[in-house]
């Protein structure tokens, strides 16, 4: 089974990379859309995801290829976008042009989550706490962050260790566990010796 797996990129390869819904929603098509590839997409999709409103089936804009959801029509679609190679180009450079180029670039994927975020955060019933106070052993209270801002955490720098409650990672729990990144347990020793 192994000798049959592709990576994402290897897709990028072929002229008529096809999409496929399995029982749960297909985070796939997102990279089929990165390669200047004419996507073979059935229709309807079940799942949703934001960017599906720009897919277009038909026309000067088209930006892929749908067929049908039994895939009958899979066989005559192939043979006509391989006697038109033209189309089959316009629709691959569409694709790229809306996708790759625009809305799903990193900069539009970090904008739609941004703002998906906020607006929740404007419909839900209660406003979270930014700091909390923290006693400093001279009994001044300090204001600490809690979490991060969304830019820290959507664009991981790893020279910058993010240190919030819980993240695995953080310079807090390296506190709990002693100081040391193994999770403060004793090393070496009898097997056993550790309670």
């Amino acid at each position: 089974m192994s000798e049959h797996r592709m990576h994402m990129a290897e897709f990028c390869k072929y002229q008529f990379p096809i999409h496929t819904e399995g029982v749960a929603w297909s985070g796939r098509l997102r990279y089929l859309q990165n390669c200047e590839s004419a996507s073979i997409v059935h229709q309807p999709l079940q799942h949703h995801a934001h960017y599906y409103d720009l897919l277009v089936a038909e026309g000067p804009e088209q930006n892929y290829i749908a067929v049908r959801n039994d895939w009958a029509d899979l066989e005559e679609k192939v043979a006509f976008y391989r006697q038109n190679p033209a189309a089959a180009r316009r629709v691959a450079r569409n694709s790229a042009r809306t996708f790759r180029d625009r809305y799903l670039t990193p900069a539009a994927e970090a904008c739609y989550w941004r703002r998906m975020i906020r607006e929740w955060a404007a419909v839900q019933a209660w406003k979270p706490e930014r700091y909390v106070d923290v006693m400093q052993a001279d009994g001044s209270v300090w204001k600490k962050q809690r979490g991060v801002d969304w830019e820290v955490f959507a664009a991981v720098d790893p020279h910058y260790p993010l240190d919030f409650p819980g993240y695995e990672g953080s310079r807090e729990k390296e506190k709990e566990d002693g100081g040391k990144k193994d999770g403060g347990g004793k090393k070496g020793g009898k097997k056993g010796a550790e309670s």
